[in-house]
């Protein structure tokens, strides 16, 4: 019997797809709308949608979130407080304070999902809606909940999320309730 990759065994699931539009007044000009969508881990429910729309003028890049049976886009200018380095000195640092089993090496991707701060309160701070596991690499759950360590780990970083217009991927300005970033976790 061959062997079978653990991502064919249903541990995750992401669809593309294609569309090409050619338009009633310049036949010749042609749209191209290209859509990745990630799905959860274990129900499988829709996630997001990374979608690519080539123009003839240029490129826009967008994400559509799937929340609570309604899609939307999200704005992905978000950032972690004192950059990438230290996010992933918080997050090593925090992993071993929560987990003291074996050294895996392997990852997971996930998103975070944060409410957009009110004005009204004053309230700089980003909130956490929800996270999601997107893939896993090399693990499943049987043993140990390891999705729901991941998600310990980033609820406790919380605070250190920030609105960050210099950052994200999206061409246009987007207003949303929510702000969106795509991560990989590192299980070591």
């Amino acid at each position: 019997m061959a062997c079978i990759p653990l991502y064919l065994l249903g541990q995750w699931k992401i669809e593309r797809k294609e569309e090409i539009f050619c338009g009633d007044k310049y036949p010749y000009e042609r749209r191209r709308v290209q859509t990745t969508r990630y799905f959860e881990v274990g129900s499988l429910e829709p996630v997001c949608d990374f979608v690519t729309d080539s123009l003839s003028i240029g490129e826009n890049v967008y994400v559509v979130y799937h929340l609570d049976g309604v899609s939307q886009k999200v704005s992905t200018k978000v950032s972690y407080k004192g950059g990438y380095e230290k996010f992933l000195c918080d997050q090593s640092k925090l992993y071993w304070e929560y987990y003291k089993g074996p050294e895996l090496n392997v990852t997971a991707w996930y998103t975070i999902l944060f409410d957009k701060p009110l004005p009204i309160l004053f309230d700089k701070e980003l909130r956490i809606r929800e996270i999601k596991i997107i893939q896993r690499r090399g693990y499943t759950n049987d043993s140990y909940d390891y999705d729901a360590l991941i998600k310990k780990v980033l609820m406790s970083m919380e605070e250190n999320w920030q609105v960050d217009n210099s950052t994200g991927f999206e061409t246009d300005s987007i207003i949303s309730e929510y702000y969106f970033n795509l991560g990989v976790f590192r299980l070591k």
